[in-house]
């Protein structure tokens, strides 16, 4: 059966509760069957680590799906993950013999990604499927970064990542790769000598790396989801999307999002600082379309 939708996000932006949402919602009525990140670089070492247990960071059983799936599929999925090796420079074969897998499944899929804001169109054009991106604000979205890499089961590893490792914090959410990515495939940024990012790239701390990511891949994702007709949601919507989603998924939504969102995070210093950083490295038109779908944004 097709993939049906794809709901993507840069990391923390919403993805998951929107995932968790349609999956108790909405995927057992619509005979949709929900999987969580197919995008995971760590996608098979964590449904075997996990299993049915509930995840440290979201608190909640993740991985039931690909659990259910027969043996073979489920090595299949394992084997044939592109972003197990660890970088993003995917070719478009490699990702449609990937997503090939889920689409030849019994059911209707979704799939909720956060790595795929480079691909959507590609793979909505490949499987005519609906497609969502989330946006959320900056700040918040950077404050649940460095949130998420702080999560540790071991003590020890959450007080030497507030100490001694605090400065591999731009590591976290695989930040500094989609860097790499974005600046070898699109040029990003664009004010930068190629000998002088070389030099920088291990040097510059998490804001300017944060700054660059967090934009350029919603940007990207904005840009193409507006170009195949797909639906754009702001996080603090999510209360207000019942309708919107149900109509562009085409599934029927019954029950509200039991959802409040948190404040954004609008410190007047920390955004003084990330828009420093848009102006240096010459974001401001990416950055402004963004602003378009972004609710209480300074």
């Amino acid at each position: 059966m097709p993939i049906k939708a794809i709901v993507n996000s840069f990391y923390r932006s919403g993805s998951t509760f929107l995932w968790e949402y349609l999956k108790n919602n909405a995927c057992r009525k619509n005979g949709l069957v929900c999987f969580y990140e197919p995008d995971n670089p760590d996608l098979g070492r964590l449904i075997n680590q996990e299993g049915m247990t509930n995840n440290i960071l979201h608190g909640k059983q993740l991985w039931q799906e690909y659990l259910c799936l027969p043996e073979e599929k489920r090595d299949m999925i394992f084997r044939n993950n592109p972003l197990k090796r660890n970088h993003l420079f995917i070719l478009d074969k490699e990702l449609k013999s990937y997503f090939d897998i889920y689409d030849s499944l019994d059911d209707y899929i979704l799939l909720q990604t956060n790595l795929m804001s480079f691909h959507l169109k590609f793979l909505t054009n490949l499987y005519k499927t609906k497609t969502v991106h989330i946006v959320r604000n900056p700040i918040s979205v950077k404050h649940s970064v460095k949130n998420a890499y702080f999560v540790s089961n071991n003590k020890i590893a959450r007080i030497l990542k507030k100490t001694i490792l605090y400065p591999t914090l731009y590591r976290s959410m695989w930040l500094y790769k989609i860097y790499d990515y974005i600046y070898r495939s699109y040029g990003y940024p664009k004010n930068i000598e190629n000998k002088i990012f070389k030099k920088k790239i291990t040097k510059y701390n998490f804001t300017e790396i944060f700054a660059i990511t967090w934009t350029i891949s919603n940007y990207m994702a904005i840009k193409d989801t507006r170009d195949i007709g797909g639906l754009i949601l702001n996080y603090e919507e999510f209360g207000r999307s019942q309708r919107t989603l149900s109509q562009h998924l085409g599934i029927s939504l019954t029950k509200e999002p039991d959802f409040k969102p948190r404040p954004p995070k609008n410190n007047d210093q920390e955004f003084q600082k990330f828009m420093y950083y848009i102006n240096k490295f010459e974001l401001n038109e990416e950055y402004e379309l963004i602003r378009e779908y972004l609710e209480n944004h300074k």
